[in-house]
């Protein structure tokens, strides 16, 4: 398999993400418009704070079972409770994305000083932001499989069905130092705003078989 290459993303920020993850409320519209002028400027201000990067490498399911899930050339999914979850999938992208540290550290000032609006504020886009370096990460391993390759689950150690340990195999298999990122003692990623996580892939209906 090939190395993965870092790629640098470029993120929008959604405004519409944004709003439906801050629960503001509309009907209070005095304060509804204090919470956007500060949204505003917390949004402009992560922009600047953002390096967002991210990688990914393609690999083909070799063995799949409900106990077993072993990838070409040997790699093995450790800690995942749900091998079901990966039924007909044939391909698989490993990928990881991270913020860099800036973003999370100013958000961390801000909540030592007591500014905890702002401080919970940057959290959320930073969680946003996030979202969409992944959205945009699976979207260039599924351009890079074809049509061919119909997307699935989206699975992601630390959650409801893989063990966080399994953050080693990425540490194993990407670049996740060249990106910034740690593996710690705990399996956990440092900076916190970074993730990893397995793109399934099936053969979309119709496509004719290898």
């Amino acid at each position: 398999m090939a190395a993965a290459n870092i790629l640098a993303l470029d993120l929008p920020l959604d405004k519409k993400r944004l709003w439906s993850q801050l629960r503001i409320d509309g009907s209070q519209v005095r304060r509804a418009l204090d919470w956007y002028r500060l949204v505003d400027g917390l949004r402009e201000e992560a922009r600047g704070l953002i390096e967002a990067r991210g990688a990914f490498r393609l690999f083909e399911v070799e063995r799949l079972s409900r106990s077993e899930v072993r990838l070409a050339g040997g790699e093995e999914l450790v800690g995942l409770r749900q091998g079901r979850l990966l039924a007909e999938a044939e391909r698989l992208a490993l990928g990881a994305v991270t913020l860099g540290p800036r973003l999370e550290e100013r958000s961390n000032r801000l909540a030592i000083a007591g500014d905890y609006p702002e401080a919970s504020v940057l959290s959320i886009i930073a969680d946003c932001a996030l979202g969409e370096a992944q959205e945009r990460v699976r979207a260039l391993a599924s351009g890079e499989l074809g049509a061919e390759a119909a997307p699935g689950a989206v699975l992601q150690p630390g959650m409801q069905y893989w063990g966080i340990e399994g953050n080693a195999l990425f540490a194993r298999l990407l670049p996740l130092e060249a990106m910034g990122v740690r593996l710690l003692d705990s399996f956990a990623l440092h900076p916190s705003k970074s993730k990893s996580f397995a793109c399934l892939f099936r053969r979309a209906t119709g496509a004719p078989a290898p």
